[in-house]
């Protein structure tokens, strides 16, 4: 399956899952909307974990779970009824969350685009989240390889994509509410 059709599948489920969920009460900045309910998709067997870099002062996320949509609205008179999904960067590994995703978030709200800003799953990381775990580092390392060599060849599933684009059908979402 392609990237583009594996980006439709996630988009329709995205659609399909916030009309079925409810709505948690958000931070600061939105309203948080979970994509599954709880214990619908495997667990990573470790807690979701923040760290913020000294050097750039980004919050990371490691060891995502549970993906949820965060949700900024812009004000009823500046809406324009654009509305965009936000992945933050990361590689499946940790996502660069408030560079990368909230921030972009407020400023399409403050110019009236709706913004959803998507933590999606990612791999296991080691309890020290800043170490990159030692299957990233296979895998970019037959990225750059590809890059040197110049031969288009294929890259391989990386670990996360899987997790990342897995589908829970919506019949068993309406089940396990």
């Amino acid at each position: 399956m392609t990237c583009l059709a594996k980006a439709t599948k996630l988009a329709v489920a995205i659609t399909l899952l916030s009309a079925a969920v409810t709505v948690q009460a958000g931070t600061a900045a939105g309203e948080i909307i979970p994509l599954y309910p709880k214990g619908v998709v495997a667990a990573l067997g470790v807690p979701e974990t923040r760290d913020v870099l000294r050097e750039t002062g980004e919050t990371m996320i490691f060891n995502v779970s549970d993906p949820t949509l965060e949700l900024f609205r812009p004000e009823p008179a500046r809406a324009t009824g654009t509305a965009v999904i936000i992945a933050p960067g990361g590689g499946f590994v940790g996502l660069g969350y408030e560079a990368g995703g909230t921030a972009v978030a407020r400023q399409l709200a403050q110019r009236g685009v709706t913004a959803f800003v998507l933590k999606y799953r990612t791999i296991r990381s080691p309890a020290d989240a800043m170490h990159m775990p030692e299957l990233h580092m296979k895998e970019m390392e037959v990225i750059i390889a590809r890059a040197k060599s110049g031969v288009p060849e294929e890259v391989p599933v990386f670990a996360g994509e899987k997790h990342a684009v897995e589908a829970v059908s919506y019949t068993h979402l309406e089940e396990s509410a």
